[in-house]
């Protein structure tokens, strides 16, 4: 458990002195930079929002197929019915 801890505190502060420099250092201004990272995030969850929406959608239609679809019964092996040989 320490590890993962020491694995996330590590990232975490990684994460932060790594968006302090690129904030520091970048030829446009902060704001614009700012912005630029909200949209793409926001394009990058409205993303993430659909392709949700369509699986789930894909899995519901499946589901449905599936439940009124008749029930298989499956097939005997033809050496079902012989004993196993040792």
């Amino acid at each position: 458990m320490n590890r993962l801890i020491s694995w996330g505190a590590g990232f975490a502060l990684g994460a932060g002195i790594g968006a302090t420099l690129v904030y520091l250092f970048t030829p446009i201004s902060g704001r614009t930079v700012i912005e630029a990272v909200q949209t793409g995030y926001r394009e990058t969850l409205a993303d993430a929002r659909q392709a949700a929406a369509d699986r789930r959608a894909e899995l519901e239609a499946e589901l449905q197929r599936r439940q009124t679809q008749p029930r298989q019964r499956p097939q005997p092996r033809e050496d079902a019915d012989q004993p196993a040989e040792r």
